[in-house]
C-alpha cells in the first residue's frame, strides 16, 4: 500500500510483490459489479436496516448496506451523518457519511465490506481511496487501511488478519476535523498455488488496532481497477444492495373471515433476485391466526407467507 500524504501532495506508490504471477483473465466467472466501481454503496447513501446501530460489547453487525463492523467486541455506535448542503470539502456532493464511534477500550475494530469471491482483483492493480476526518484529532499511525483475502471454507489460509495483513498501511499524519482524501495503489497477487473454496471473499477496511475512545468519519470509499471511478445512479446502487438484503415495508393479507382450518396467504416477489436463498424475518405482525404464521417455498426471487386458521 502507498503511504498517503495529503490530497494536494499525494504520491502514488504501489507494492511490488515477488509472488505475483500472471493469471488467466477470469472476469467472465465473477459477478463484478463493474471493474471501475467494485464497492457497493461506497457513498453510504443506502441504509435499509436503519441509521443508528448501537454496539454493546458486540461486533460483526451490518450497518449501512454492505458495510459491517469487524474486529473485537466494543461499545459504541455506527451512525449515518448528513453533510451540510453546499459543502465543498468532499467532491461529488455526497449526501451522507458514516461515523464509527467507540466509547471504551475496544482493541482492533474496523468498518469493512465483504466482496464475494477472492478471485475478484486477483493479479490486478487496485486503486483504493477514502475521505476521512475525526471530530477529535486522532494521532498519526493510529488509523489503518487494509485489503484482505479469505479463501473460503476448506480453502487456503487467508492472507493474514487485521493485525498483520500483507496489504496494510497506517495513515502517517493526524486525522483532524477537516476532510482529507487518502489514496492507495495495490498490486493484488494472483491465485497460483492457492485453493479458492466456496464462500471466499476479499475485503477492504478502515479501522484501528486500538479504537478505544475514537471517532472516525468515512465518506466516498472507492475501489476500482482504474484511477477514475464509474458513477452509478441511486437506483442502480439500491438494486446492487438488494441482491444481498431487502427491506419490504409491508405485506398485506386479505382477511377471508374464514374459520379454523382455512389458509390466508400471499406470494411475495423481491425487487431483485438474491445471490442465494435468503433468510426471511417477519416483524411487527399485527395479526396472528389460530395456528400461526408460516414462511414457505423461499426462492431467490420470492417467498410465500401463510396464516393458518
Amino acid at each position: 500500500l502507498a503511504d498517503p500524504t495529503s490530497t494536494t501532495t499525494q504520491r502514488d506508490k504501489h507494492l511490488s510483490n515477488a509472488q505475483a504471477k500472471k493469471w488467466e483473465d477470469h472476469t467472465d466467472d465473477i459477478n463484478l459489479h463493474t471493474q471501475n466501481n467494485i464497492l457497493i454503496n461506497g457513498n453510504f447513501d443506502i441504509w435499509q436496516r436503519g441509521t443508528t446501530f448501537n454496539h454493546d460489547n458486540t461486533t460483526n453487525i451490518y450497518t449501512a448496506d454492505r458495510w459491517k463492523t469487524i474486529g473485537n467486541l466494543f461499545d459504541g455506535s455506527v451512525t449515518r451523518q448528513e453533510f451540510t448542503t453546499g459543502q465543498t470539502e468532499v467532491p461529488d456532493d455526497p449526501k451522507y457519511f458514516l461515523r464509527l464511534e467507540c466509547t471504551r477500550d475496544s482493541g482492533a475494530v474496523s468498518i469493512s465490506q465483504l466482496i464475494e469471491d477472492a478471485r475478484t482483483c486477483a493479479n490486478k492493480r487496485v486503486f483504493l481511496s477514502v475521505w476521512l476526518k475525526s471530530p477529535n484529532t486522532i494521532p498519526a499511525d493510529e488509523i489503518y487501511i487494509l485489503l484482505l483475502r479469505h479463501f473460503g471454507t476448506g480453502g487456503s489460509a487467508q492472507d493474514g488478519d487485521e493485525q498483520d495483513a500483507p496489504f496494510k498501511t497506517k495513515i502517517s499524519t493526524p486525522i483532524t476535523n477537516e476532510w482529507k482524501q487518502y489514496k492507495f495503489v495495490i498490486d493484488v497477487p494472483g491465485l497460483e498455488g492457492v485453493t479458492n473454496a466456496p464462500g471466499s471473499f476479499i475485503y477492504p477496511a478502515v479501522g484501528s488496532e486500538d479504537m478505544s475512545s475514537k471517532t472516525i468519519d468515512i465518506a466516498n470509499f472507492r475501489m476500482s481497477l482504474t484511477p477514475e471511478i464509474e458513477k452509478r445512479s441511486f437506483a442502480e446502487e439500491l438494486a446492487l444492495c438488494q441482491r444481498y438484503f431487502e427491506y419490504i415495508p409491508s405485506i398485506v393479507f386479505r382477511d377471508t373471515g374464514s374459520t379454523t382450518g382455512s389458509t390466508t396467504g400471499s406470494t411475495v416477489f423481491f425487487a431483485v433476485s438474491k445471490r442465494d436463498i435468503p433468510t426471511i424475518i417477519l416483524s411487527n405482525i399485527n395479526y396472528v391466526s389460530t395456528s400461526g404464521l408460516s414462511v414457505e417455498g423461499t426462492q431467490k426471487s420470492h417467498f410465500a407467507a401463510y396464516f393458518y386458521g
